[in-house]
């Protein structure tokens, strides 16, 4: 699958069947990761792979959007230290990482799901043992998704969001100046 169709067919997911995923594919998702740019090569992040079941379900329990964590195969939770001289640049860098890992799982067949920790995030730290000198990020859980789920979950997402789906080009582009039509 080409990184087009895998931009394309990518979805949040957060309903997985309770499928090991192997090690090979994990580490692909965690070196796709790791072939992400980052500002000036510095490369400040660190992966924390959970595979832990009952740790998976305890972070889980750390922010309002973290429950499906509880039911992933596995989870990949980006810290990094923060650069004073250059703010937001972590959250930068995590969040191109993140990305790479969420198409790798794509192409790989397995559904994703960003995951938030900002209800408890002490708590996220200490589970996680994360030094002080570096701060969490973002989560992402991943899993093959459950199909027997998965239309329930659409449904809901259906009868929710009015089926928005993306909006079209024109809408969100501008060229050359702010509110220029894109031609």
């Amino acid at each position: 699958m080409g990184v087009i169709e895998c931009i394309n067919q990518s979805r949040a997911v957060r309903c997985y069947a309770q499928e090991p995923v192997s090690r090979d594919v994990i580490q692909a998702i965690l070196l796709a990761g790791r072939a992400s740019g980052s500002g000036k090569n510095s490369q400040a992040w660190h992966f924390i792979l959970v595979t832990d079941k009952a740790q998976l379900k305890d972070l889980s329990e750390t922010g309002r959007y973290a429950g499906h964590l509880a039911e992933a195969a596995f989870g990949v939770v980006i810290t990094s230290k923060p650069n004073p001289h250059v703010p937001g640049i972590a959250w930068f860098d995590a969040g191109r990482a993140s990305q790479n890992m969420i198409l790798a799982a794509t192409h790989h067949g397995l559904g994703s799901c960003p995951v938030g920790f900002r209800d408890l995030p002490e708590k996220a730290s200490q589970l996680l043992s994360v030094p002080e000198s570096q701060e969490i990020i973002i989560g992402i859980a991943f899993g093959y998704p459950d199909t027997s789920r998965l239309a329930e979950e659409q449904r809901f997402r259906h009868e929710v969001l009015d089926q928005q789906g993306r909006r079209p080009l024109d809408t969100l582009v501008s060229e050359n100046a702010f509110g220029d039509p894109l031609r």
